[in-house]
């Protein structure tokens, strides 16, 4: 026989349900004591037997804010939230925080490398929502050499981040022996790896000076792309 799950009730003084994006499959569960009316076929049911129900926590959700666009990956356990311009994001209920600040200078007798990598957090910036290879989307993230930060393998956000003006700068200026590691751009997209736990920057995904460019030693990022997305 199948049966149907029927809401009753509740109680509690923050208690309340809400439909995810008027998914009533999806829903946001407030800290409460619900009630649930079991029915079967011909909303028959038995008094004297035990119905069990699971339900599946994926993630929080941020309070307010960041709840026009919600995209879910039950799989990663990643829950994505944005406004319809993508100025306002979270994941997993943490304010996602793109910025990195990579500077490092040597030098020796053969020559000198100054490397300023940054990426600045601006309120013009804003994260790319369309469809293809540059949209929201949860993978794993296997593995690096050169990580922003140092976190074990895991699944993450990938998100592209985009505006009308520079905001990622790559500054690699090197002289002597080290010339060929002279690189310097600066751009209005990137796009990047994100932690669910904390929100914060894993890893730069492209463009990166050094997976893309860096002329000396080898240096890779492993990113598995094994997880579907739905937004709502």
């Amino acid at each position: 026989m199948r049966y149907s799950l029927v809401y009753a009730g509740k109680s509690g003084d923050n208690a309340a349900i809400y439909a995810v994006n008027g998914d009533i499959y999806m829903v946001k569960m407030l800290p409460g004591t619900y009630y649930f009316a079991v029915l079967g076929e011909d909303d028959q049911y038995s008094a004297i037997s035990t119905y069990t129900i699971n339900f599946n926590k994926i993630a929080e959700l941020a309070n307010g804010g960041g709840s026009d666009i919600i995209g879910i990956c039950e799989n990663a356990g990643i829950v994505f939230q944005s406004d319809s311009d993508g100025t306002n994001c979270y994941v997993n209920g943490n304010p996602i925080d793109y910025s990195y600040s990579y500077v490092n200078n040597l030098s020796n007798s053969v020559g000198s490398q100054s490397y300023n990598i940054t990426i600045q957090k601006r309120n013009d910036v804003r994260v790319y929502l369309g469809d293809g290879e540059f949209a929201p989307g949860a993978v794993y993230y296997h593995s690096s050499t050169r990580p922003a930060m140092k976190v074990s393998s895991r699944a993450a956000l990938e998100l592209t981040f985009y505006a009308d003006k520079d905001f990622y700068s790559i500054h690699c200026r090197c002289t002597g022996a080290y010339d060929m590691n002279n690189f310097l751009d600066e751009t209005n997209v990137v796009q990047v790896l994100i932690d669910p736990s904390t929100g914060k920057l894993i890893d730069i995904v492209q463009f990166n000076y050094y997976y893309d460019f860096a002329p000396v030693g080898t240096n890779y990022i492993t990113i598995i792309r094994q997880y579907t997305m739905t937004f709502y």
